[in-house]
């Protein structure tokens, strides 16, 4: 019965987070070094096909959220691009 009671919970919880939008400077307030900043906003850029402007305007609000600078932001999302090309080949 317990076990039950933690997984409705539990979904109720995911549910919740999903359903949510997605808010780039509560996402930053966790971050706590470069490192972290770069993997999140490259993990971001490969989830996220860029083709309309509601991404372009998330990744670039991320990007100033965790103070990554543009020309660092640009060389992330070129090597990601030169990457998917290369699996379509």
């Amino acid at each position: 019965m317990r076990q039950s009671t933690s997984n409705c919970e539990g979904r109720v919880l995911i549910e919740q987070a999903i359903e949510q939008p997605l808010d780039p400077q509560r996402l930053a307030t966790g971050v706590r070094n470069e490192e972290e900043a770069l993997e999140i906003y490259f993990l971001s850029c490969a989830a996220i096909d860029i083709d309309h402007f509601m991404e372009r305007s998330y990744l670039n609000a991320l990007g100033d959220a965790l103070k990554i600078p543009q020309d660092v932001r640009d060389g992330i999302e070129r090597d990601l691009e030169q990457q998917k090309r290369t699996l379509a080949e």
